[in-house]
Protein backbone atom coordinates (compact mmCIF):
# COMPACT_ATOMS: atom_id res chain seq x y z
CA UNK A 1 0.00 0.00 0.00
CA UNK A 2 2.79 2.47 0.91
CA UNK A 3 4.68 1.63 -2.26
CA UNK A 4 1.58 2.31 -4.34
CA UNK A 5 1.09 5.72 -2.70
CA UNK A 6 4.73 6.64 -3.26
CA UNK A 7 4.48 5.52 -6.89
CA UNK A 8 1.35 7.65 -7.40
CA UNK A 9 3.07 10.69 -5.87
CA UNK A 10 6.09 10.19 -8.13
CA UNK A 11 3.87 9.86 -11.20
CA UNK A 12 2.01 13.07 -10.30
CA UNK A 13 5.29 14.92 -9.66
CA UNK A 14 6.73 13.77 -13.00
CA UNK A 15 3.52 14.72 -14.81
CA UNK A 16 3.56 18.21 -13.32
CA UNK A 17 7.24 18.56 -14.21
CA UNK A 18 6.63 17.56 -17.83
CA UNK A 19 3.55 19.76 -18.10
CA UNK A 20 5.39 22.82 -16.78
CA UNK A 21 8.58 22.44 -18.78
CA UNK A 22 7.26 21.12 -22.07
CA UNK A 23 4.42 23.53 -22.78
CA UNK A 24 6.35 26.74 -23.42
CA UNK A 25 9.04 28.10 -25.70
CA UNK A 26 12.24 29.75 -24.59
CA UNK A 27 11.93 33.54 -24.23
CA UNK A 28 13.33 35.79 -26.89
CA UNK A 29 16.82 37.23 -26.58
CA UNK A 30 15.24 40.67 -26.10
CA UNK A 31 13.61 39.51 -22.87
CA UNK A 32 16.93 38.22 -21.57
CA UNK A 33 19.07 41.22 -22.49
CA UNK A 34 16.73 44.15 -22.00
CA UNK A 35 14.36 42.86 -19.34
CA UNK A 36 13.39 44.81 -16.25
CA UNK A 37 15.73 44.98 -13.27
CA UNK A 38 13.29 46.40 -10.72
CA UNK A 39 9.58 46.31 -9.99
CA UNK A 40 7.48 48.76 -8.00
CA UNK A 41 4.67 47.20 -5.99
CA UNK A 42 2.75 50.00 -4.38
CA UNK A 43 5.41 52.44 -3.22
CA UNK A 44 8.06 49.78 -2.59
CA UNK A 45 10.83 49.00 -5.08
CA UNK A 46 12.13 45.43 -5.42
CA UNK A 47 15.34 44.34 -7.12
CA UNK A 48 14.59 41.57 -9.60
CA UNK A 49 16.31 38.32 -10.25
CA UNK A 50 14.96 37.10 -13.57
CA UNK A 51 14.18 33.48 -14.35
CA UNK A 52 13.68 33.58 -18.11
CA UNK A 53 15.17 30.31 -19.33
CA UNK A 54 13.76 26.87 -18.70
CA UNK A 55 16.67 25.97 -16.40
CA UNK A 56 16.31 29.19 -14.40
CA UNK A 57 12.57 28.67 -13.98
CA UNK A 58 13.10 25.06 -12.92
CA UNK A 59 15.61 26.11 -10.26
CA UNK A 60 13.73 29.21 -9.13
CA UNK A 61 14.46 29.90 -5.46
CA UNK A 62 14.96 26.23 -4.58
CA UNK A 63 17.68 25.28 -2.10
CA UNK A 64 18.20 28.84 -0.87
CA UNK A 65 17.97 29.77 2.77
CA UNK A 66 16.19 33.08 2.09
CA UNK A 67 15.29 35.84 -0.33
CA UNK A 68 16.81 39.20 0.59
CA UNK A 69 14.52 41.96 1.81
CA UNK A 70 13.56 44.14 -1.10
CA UNK A 71 14.23 41.34 -3.59
CA UNK A 72 11.89 39.39 -5.87
CA UNK A 73 12.21 36.66 -8.46
CA UNK A 74 10.47 37.32 -11.77
CA UNK A 75 9.51 34.38 -13.98
CA UNK A 76 9.07 35.50 -17.59
CA UNK A 77 7.08 33.57 -20.21
CA UNK A 78 6.82 34.21 -23.96
CA UNK A 79 3.10 33.56 -24.02
CA UNK A 80 0.29 33.73 -21.52
CA UNK A 81 -0.61 30.55 -19.70
CA UNK A 82 -1.71 29.07 -16.40
CA UNK A 83 1.75 27.87 -15.45
CA UNK A 84 1.90 25.64 -12.36
CA UNK A 85 4.32 26.38 -9.50
CA UNK A 86 5.32 24.31 -6.50
CA UNK A 87 7.59 24.72 -3.47
CA UNK A 88 10.09 22.00 -4.40
CA UNK A 89 13.34 22.42 -2.47
CA UNK A 90 12.15 25.62 -0.78
CA UNK A 91 13.41 26.54 2.68
CA UNK A 92 11.25 29.64 3.28
CA UNK A 93 7.67 30.78 2.68
CA UNK A 94 6.56 32.95 -0.24
CA UNK A 95 3.84 35.13 -1.69
CA UNK A 96 3.23 34.47 -5.40
CA UNK A 97 1.89 37.29 -7.57
CA UNK A 98 0.43 36.20 -10.92
CA UNK A 99 0.89 39.12 -13.34
CA UNK A 100 -0.60 39.75 -16.78
CA UNK A 101 1.57 42.40 -18.43
CA UNK A 102 1.59 44.90 -15.53
CA UNK A 103 -1.62 43.98 -13.70
CA UNK A 104 -1.63 41.68 -10.65
CA UNK A 105 -4.32 39.13 -11.45
CA UNK A 106 -4.02 36.87 -8.40
CA UNK A 107 -2.07 36.76 -5.15
CA UNK A 108 -1.33 33.50 -3.35
CA UNK A 109 -0.28 34.58 0.14
CA UNK A 110 1.96 32.94 2.72
CA UNK A 111 2.62 29.70 0.87
CA UNK A 112 4.41 27.33 3.19
CA UNK A 113 7.74 25.95 2.07
CA UNK A 114 6.64 22.68 3.70
CA UNK A 115 4.10 22.16 0.90
CA UNK A 116 6.87 20.90 -1.41
CA UNK A 117 5.66 19.24 -4.59
CA UNK A 118 2.47 18.03 -2.93
CA UNK A 119 0.70 21.35 -3.50
CA UNK A 120 0.77 22.78 -7.01
CA UNK A 121 -0.31 26.41 -7.45
CA UNK A 122 -1.65 27.83 -10.70
CA UNK A 123 -3.40 31.08 -11.53
CA UNK A 124 -7.10 31.12 -12.38
CA UNK A 125 -6.37 33.27 -15.45
CA UNK A 126 -3.55 33.15 -18.01
CA UNK A 127 -0.53 35.30 -17.14
CA UNK A 128 2.84 36.03 -18.71
CA UNK A 129 4.81 36.88 -15.55
CA UNK A 130 5.02 35.51 -12.05
CA UNK A 131 6.61 37.33 -9.10
CA UNK A 132 7.79 35.60 -5.96
CA UNK A 133 8.36 37.74 -2.88
CA UNK A 134 8.87 36.99 0.80
CA UNK A 135 5.76 35.71 2.57
CA UNK A 136 3.67 38.44 4.16
CA UNK A 137 5.12 41.18 1.96
CA UNK A 138 1.93 41.52 -0.12
CA UNK A 139 -0.09 41.99 3.10
CA UNK A 140 2.41 44.54 4.47
CA UNK A 141 2.11 46.53 1.24
CA UNK A 142 -1.68 46.17 1.10
CA UNK A 143 -1.50 44.63 -2.39
CA UNK A 144 -4.69 43.42 -4.00
CA UNK A 145 -5.76 41.93 -7.31
CA UNK A 146 -5.91 44.61 -9.99
CA UNK A 147 -2.97 46.59 -8.60
CA UNK A 148 -0.13 47.45 -10.96
CA UNK A 149 3.35 46.00 -11.01
CA UNK A 150 5.57 48.65 -12.62
CA UNK A 151 8.64 47.05 -14.22
CA UNK A 152 11.70 49.19 -14.98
Amino acid sequence: MKKAIILIILIIACSVFLYFFQREKQPSVAVLSSGPRTVFLGDKQFSLEIAATRAERERGLSDRKSLCLGCAMLFVFDKKGTYPFWMKGMQFDLDILWVDDTRIMQIDRNISHLAGVAEVRSPKIAVDRVLEINAGESDRLGLKEGDKAIFK
